[in-house]
């Protein structure tokens, strides 16, 4: 039943979807302005019609009046329609009256831009009868037309076919060879040629059945499903990720995906595939479970749409969630766009904003996610035993109670921290300052191995990873916990400043830590996030610029999950006039905290010296511009003679 329901619906679902843009668009801003300001004056029914210009139909409006064409498709800026509303062509301005709003004018002027596309009615009218929406017209068993050609119908679809032909004084075309409808009928229902065996076994039944029996293996395989449940999975807009601004994966989207395949290949009735997507949760308890797993999954259709998970407002994205849903019900279950009406009732199809909400108070009272917080997180339905998932949430009730704990421990100890570091501001401000100095110092690689130090990777000295290491690969032995190090016993000449360089280090995945005879030195880059990503570039790259003692020196690199790639380790006499630091070394110096330092680095970096910051006397260091813009109430506290020095601010601070 699903293959003659579903297959009848769904080209003209598509094409609903496929007119959102010019059609709908059309329907949604210009119809109803063309009808409420301009079509008293301007179309078939004005007495009489002003100017001669009709904008009552496209063809009209592209003709123009008496003064020319209207519109010039594809420039706005060209078109004097849209002068006459921006009141640009001289003492000609219009609609009489008030200018027109520039939301509506800009509207106007998307449309023209995007080649003028018409709605699905021809002609725009503030009276004629609405027609009867071919989605809300019921099914009917129509009488078979009879024909001329009556010999050329083998079915009841080919006597309206040869009915429609005959109107136009056609014929039908001559049949197509076996070959030719093997292929044919191979393509539609599995969108795969059909094999080699299958033409010659197809060419060599002559039996009256042959064609039929193809047409029933074709439907039996499973590549029925896989070709025809794709264009419902194009209606249901199915994806598998969220889109939008986190574009988390539906990583069990892939069971909505084989449950839309398996209903084209069962043959499920429509109305049963209907309801399991929009309440297969709340039909009637069944022992089967695989029934039951089966209803659950098929809701994945309310769940799949894009989603603002990072949407600050709740409500708001909890509303948007709703829209999305009683739209998209709308166009593939009854071939109705009906967002409009959720600001206003909809003036073409019968969809009040009353109808609208009584949809959405149904969507409302489901359970889409499962919070609206920043990050938001979608509700999903574990497909296992009741036992098993009451066993399942008691086992997260467990864990939430150690997260609750761990929070309070945390929180209590990162307090500490803070207090510590609120008494020593000045030495952070301080820090900050000496970053931002040796950040713009550009230190180059070596590269030259001759006079230097270099050993490979892994010819470590000590260490828990493994001795060969490859890319994009984690670098741990099996079954193992980190954290995971080499370490590198390295000989020095002489007591000094050294540069460490290494060659061909991946850094998508993060780098590691260095640490320099038991001191930490630099912290290890994160991973490397999707919209920063880039090629790794081959070569050598500059790592740091380290203390050494003379004689042997222990330089170990340590990472808490994995071990990232590199090929060399490289060290040599630093001989630069400049020797930067890194954040930890920094922070050493200083004796503040490396991550507490980042965070106001960061903070450094957005601020960008604004009057409301509580920073503001510092961050206005050198930069010529004036305290007493300084809007924070930590003003108060530099009343008198501002600080020379920056020593002297920070100590103020602190």
């Amino acid at each position: 039943m699903l293959h003659r329901c579903v297959l009848a619906l769904f080209f003209s679902t598509l094409l609903c979807f496929a007119q959102e843009d010019g059609a709908a668009f059309f329907e949604k801003n210009i119809r109803p302005v063309l009808v409420a300001k301009c079509l008293n004056c301007h179309s078939a029914t004005s007495q009489p019609i002003m100017g001669g210009l009709r904008l009552d139909t496209r063809e009209q409006m592209l003709k123009g009046g008496s003064r020319g064409t209207s519109i010039v498709v594809g420039k706005p800026e060209e078109s004097l329609l849209m002068k006459v509303m921006m009141h640009t062509a001289g003492p000609l301005k219009m609609p009489p009256g008030p200018k027109m709003k520039d939301a509506e004018t800009a509207l106007f002027a998307q449309w023209i831009a995007m080649g003028a596309p018409w709605g699905n009615n021809p002609i725009v009218s503030s009276s004629a009868k609405p027609k009867k929406h071919w989605s809300l017209i019921p099914p009917t068993e129509p009488s078979i037309p009879k024909v001329a050609n009556a010999a050329w119908v083998k079915s009841p679809i080919d006597a309206f076919i040869a009915s429609a032909l005959e109107a136009k004084g056609l014929k039908p075309s001559a049949p197509a060879s076996r070959r030719t409808l093997i292929r044919r009928a191979t393509y539609d229902l599995t969108g795969l040629p059909p094999t080699t065996e299958e033409v010659e076994a197809f060419l060599n039944d002559s039996s009256p059945e042959a064609y039929a029996k193809v047409i029933d293996r074709l439907l039996a395989s499973p590549r029925y499903g896989e070709r025809w449940g794709r264009h419902w999975l194009d209606v249901a807009r199915y994806a598998d990720s969220n889109g939008l601004d986190e574009n988390l994966v539906y990583k069990n989207a892939f069971r909505y995906r084989d449950y839309v395949i398996a209903a084209f290949n069962a043959d499920k009735p429509y109305d049963q595939f209907l309801t399991e997507q929009l309440a297969g949760d709340l039909l009637p308890p069944t022992d089967n479970l695989k029934q039951q797993f089966e209803r659950w999954t098929a809701t994945g259709f309310l769940s799949l749409g894009a989603k603002m998970l990072a949407e600050d407002d709740p409500m708001k994205m909890q509303m948007d969630i709703i829209d999305e849903q009683v739209d998209t019900m709308a166009k593939a279950f009854m071939g109705l766009t009906v967002g409009c009406a959720r600001c206003h009732d909809h003036k073409f199809d019968p969809i009040p904003t009353a109808d609208y909400y009584a949809l959405a108070g149904i969507f409302k009272s489901t359970k889409t996610m499962d919070h609206f917080k920043v990050v938001a997180k979608w509700h999903e339905h574990v497909l296992a035993p009741k036992e098993d998932r009451d066993r399942l949430a008691a086992h997260e009730a467990l864990i939430e109670a150690k997260r609750k704990e761990i929070s309070t421990l945390t929180k209590a100890e990162n307090n500490k921290l803070a207090e510590v570091a609120m008494r020593r501001v000045g030495a952070y401000l301080l820090a900050a300052r000496d970053y931002e100095r040796d950040a713009r110092i550009q230190i180059a690689p070596i590269e030259e191995e001759r006079g230097a130090t270099v050993r490979t990777a892994v010819s470590f000295d000590s260490g828990n990873i493994p001795k060969t290491l490859e890319k994009g690969k984690a670098n741990t032995p099996k079954d193992s916990k980190g954290p995971y190090f080499a370490e590198y016993q390295i000989e020095a000449s002489a007591k000094g400043l050294y540069q460490l360089d290494v060659l061909n280090q991946e850094k998508g995945s993060g780098t590691a830590d260095l640490w320099v005879n038991g001191v930490w030195m630099k912290q290890g880059a994160g991973p490397v996030q999707n919209r920063a990503a880039s090629p790794e570039a081959p070569g050598w790259s500059y790592l740091a610029i380290v203390p050494l003692e003379k004689g042997m020196n222990r330089i170990r690199f340590e990472h808490a999950s994995r071990f990232p790639y590199f090929e060399k380790l490289l060290v040599a006499r630093h001989t630069g006039k400049e020797t930067p630091k890194t954040t930890v070394q920094i922070a050493n110096q200083y004796g503040v905290n490396p991550s507490f330092l980042d965070q106001l680095i960061e903070f450094f970096d957005r601020s960008q010296a604004a009057s409301s910051s509580v920073l503001y006397a510092w961050e206005i260091q050198g930069r010529g511009l004036p305290l007493s813009a300084w809007s924070s109430p930590a003003a108060s506290l530099f009343q008198g003679e501002f600080p020379k020095s920056a020593e002297g601010v920070a100590q103020r601070y602190e």
